[in-house]
């Protein structure tokens, strides 16, 4: 098959996305990359994607200096979470500077979003220095300019990451985002405002903000109690063929101390998919992270509040062994 700008594309071995050889990408240097088209055989509207394909190959680098602030933003984000006991914290000093410490993906991977607008979107995952885990995801509406920044997730747009339209037009979901709403919103004036009850309303206010303060206090040092358990308990345990593919098991999330084993010992680096489907069975049909080869539900995500699921996602590389092995939430 032939799409225009990328030339000859071929069928991907057991998940039938399209792919192109390796093109050069201007707003990346000139770095080749591969692209991947998901859906694009069945979609009725191919020419959106030969237009968001367009976009994106002739876009300059100045397409990503529009966006170099969200980044910057993301990466002081991850920098103000960090201990303070880290050795030798990485060092960013502007938003011009974050790009020196990305390094682009090789696989540019191009879809049709299943929520809103439907539009077309490019997406390319990164490294970043000061993320290794999640890495940075990239993704531009339409090919033409960057429409969301973060760690990778897998969606679109930070609408569909969070559930919240809202977040339609926003292109970092910053750890202030609750804050920024407050804001905008401005303060309201209430009845106790008026003049002969506001000396009684703040003595009430006095009081109540130090039960409040003294309930958070214990609060937090419960789950911080817990929290630490929960870290010095290895949660790992070796892999169980049986268990692994016991449906009966799912609500025990046995998958995923299992999956934390495997990743530590990179036992699914460098398999070939009929090794990993032999080992962890076929994955089950799934909406979630398309852009991947191999996507398993292992269970409801850690966490003292549970909402969504953890999962193992693989990626095969051009020799078609796995190459990336992570865990992601939905």
């Amino acid at each position: 098959m032939n799409v225009p700008g990328l030339g000859e594309v071929t069928r991907e071995d057991g998940c039938g996305d399209y792919c192109s050889q390796p093109v050069e990408v201007a707003a990346l240097g000139g770095r080749p990359c591969r692209f991947v088209l998901d859906g694009y055989e069945a979609d009725p509207d191919q020419e959106d994607y030969h237009q968001a394909i367009a976009a994106f190959l002739n876009s300059s680098p100045a397409v990503l200096e529009e966006a170099e602030a969200e980044v910057f933003r993301y990466y002081q984000d991850v920098s103000r979470c960090l201990s303070a006991a880290d050795e030798e914290p990485l060092v960013v000093g502007s938003p011009a500077e974050v790009w020196a410490h990305v390094q682009f993906g090789e696989e540019v991977f191009v879809s049709r979003r299943d929520h809103g607008e439907r539009g077309v979107y490019v997406s390319l995952e990164c490294e970043c220095d000061w993320e290794p885990e999640h890495g940075l995801q990239l993704v531009f509406k339409g090919g033409g300019r960057v429409s969301k920044v973060g760690p990778y997730d897998g969606h679109l747009t930070n609408a569909d990451a969070f559930g919240d339209e809202a977040l339609e037009h926003v292109v970092y979901r910053g750890a202030e985002w609750p804050e920024q709403e407050a804001q905008a919103a401005g303060p309201k004036r209430s009845s106790a405002d008026t003049p002969g009850r506001q000396a009684d309303t703040k003595r009430r206010a006095s009081w109540l903000g130090f039960v409040t303060l003294a309930l958070l206090v214990a609060f937090g040092l419960v789950v911080a109690i817990g929290f630490a358990a929960a870290l010095a308990t290895d949660r790992s345990s070796p892999f169980d063929a049986v268990a692994w593919s016991d449906p009966a098991r799912d609500r025990d999330d046995v998958r995923l101390g299992m999956a934390d084993r495997l990743l530590a010992d990179r036992t699914l680096i460098g398999l070939t998919r009929a090794q990993v489907v032999a080992m962890l069975g076929e994955p089950a049909p799934t909406g979630y992270f398309r852009d991947w080869d191999l996507v398993y539900r292992l269970g409801m995500e850690r966490s003292y509040i549970s909402i969504d699921s953890e999962w193992l996602v693989l990626r095969l590389g051009p020799d078609g062994r796995v190459a990336q092995a992570r865990l992601v939430r939905d």
